[in-house]
């Protein structure tokens, strides 16, 4: 009986970004982008309030969580202020090929896989005025997200097959985990409070997880798996500064210390051979580390003379991904080659008469793997005053374009040219994230 070969993994543009990975096991089904899951996304939840203004932050306060995003912002707060989010995502990808007619001419794309998953996050911040002139600022939140998620069924394309449309093989790629980050920060106003200096601390940590697997269910083909986990943790620092230009704008500042983070990293491959009709194993287990570059924030907020107050707030934030060094990858192994990237941001907060804010958000973020790749984001949110506190809820939506090799083959043992397969896909993804939050002042 004709049967598919044995698959691989691919080794294009998306496999240069998983040099590093078997630093990691198995986790929850969820999906992210394929785009960034190898080294993290960063397009992560901040809370409902910040990310309905597509995430500006450098020159506008934001409770506890300024002291991870400019610790100078921290010198805005007067009394004591609690925050806490919640986010749901919703993850679509799909994968399109060219569809050729019996004469070789192509027609169109059609889908040749489709995922849809959705995973949950969180976050928390808080600040206190310490005195008149320091402010301290705790927050928890997520860094980087290792989400991802890839699976499908393979069955034979022979119309003679009996039965027909049978299952040859199930495979997938599953990747799961977070680097969360632990944020103490301080900040100090001068005695005109015209310039804020901020300073913080992080401590990140998280787990790192994947999965590979093939179940071959005909042929001679050895189904395989592979486990692994590793644990991340380390250090950085982040400085701040803040500057009230005028009464009408302020201009914020901050640099972020490069991250190096490391822990054992495990994996175990496991192996089924049917015609021995024999299963081995194989483990092994390392100390890894990666090194993540420096990251520069900078943006204004202009308070215009309008009432009800009108707010614009401008981001913009650059990240040396070119600058990350992983321990596993050695220099007999093809470089990573990841671009820098920067991530514009604008947000806009309208407050009614009756206190209720309503806001708005674009951001366009470039693709550190990925140079022809980036994504559009667009966000919303409104605000719902309660006693001495306020709800927030936002709504995102993204969008990005790109081509990607194929994780694992397609090639049919059949004529040559036979069932033709790109050796590309376009790949189109789409997320779409809720979120929810409460702000409390005393």
């Amino acid at each position: 009986m004709k049967r598919l070969n044995k698959n691989h993994l691919s080794t294009g543009a998306a496999g240069l970004l998983l040099a590093g990975v078997l630093l990691v096991q198995p986790g929850v089904s969820t999906a992210g982008s394929v785009l960034d899951f190898a080294y993290g996304s960063p397009t992560v939840t901040l809370g409902a309030e910040i990310d309905a203004m597509a995430g500006t932050s450098a020159a506008y306060y934001r409770g506890g969580l300024s002291a991870r995003l400019n610790p100078a912002m921290l010198s805005a707060e007067r009394d004591n202020r609690l925050d806490g989010a919640l986010a749901l995502y919703q993850d679509h990808e799909d994968r399109f090929q060219p569809l050729w007619d019996s004469f070789g001419s192509y027609v169109t794309d059609t889908a040749i896989a489709s995922q849809r998953n959705h995973y949950f996050d969180s976050g928390f911040g808080a600040a206190f005025r310490a005195s008149d002139g320091l402010a301290v600022g705790l927050s928890l939140g997520t860094l980087y997200d290792f989400t991802y998620d890839f699976s499908e069924e393979v069955r034979d394309p022979d119309p003679q097959s009996d039965p027909r449309d049978q299952i040859l093989e199930e495979r997938s790629w599953r990747s799961d985990g977070r680097l969360r980050v632990l944020t103490l920060g301080f900040a100090m106003n001068t005695p005109d409070e015209t310039v804020s200096l901020g300073i913080a601390g992080n401590y990140a940590f998280g787990n790192r997880h994947l999965e590979t697997n093939q179940r071959f269910f005909q042929g001679t083909n050895p189904s395989t798996q592979s486990d692994g986990e590793h644990w991340l943790e380390g250090g950085n620092a982040v400085v701040g500064l803040r500057v009230k230009a005028s009464p009408r704008v302020e201009i914020g500042v901050a640099w972020e210390s490069p991250l190096d983070v490391s822990g054992e990293a495990k994996t175990v491959d496991t192996s089924y051979d049917p015609i021995a009709d024999t299963w081995s194993e194989e483990a092994t287990a390392a100390n890894a580390s990666i090194n993540y570059g420096q990251r520069y924030r900078a943006g204004f907020t202009l308070y215009p003379r309008s009432d009800p107050r009108t707010i614009f707030t401008v981001d913009m934030l650059f990240a040396e991904w070119s600058e990350l060094e992983d321990s596993r990858i050695g220099p007999e192994d093809a470089p990573l080659r990841l671009e820098d990237t920067l991530d514009l941001r604008i947000g806009v907060e309208h407050r009614f008469y009756n206190g209720v804010p309503l806001r708005f958000g674009f951001r366009r973020l470039d693709s550190y793997s990925d140079r022809e790749a980036g994504a559009t984001f667009f966000t919303t949110g409104i605000g719902v005053p309660w006693e001495r506190g306020l709800f927030h809820v936002s709504a995102e939506l993204s969008k990005v374009s790109s081509y990607q090799r194929h994780w694992f083959e397609y090639d049919y043992e059949g004529e040559p040219g036979e069932y033709p397969t790109a050796e590309t896909s376009r790949v189109e993804e789409t997320r779409f994230r809720l979120g929810a939050g409460f702000t409390y002042l005393f």
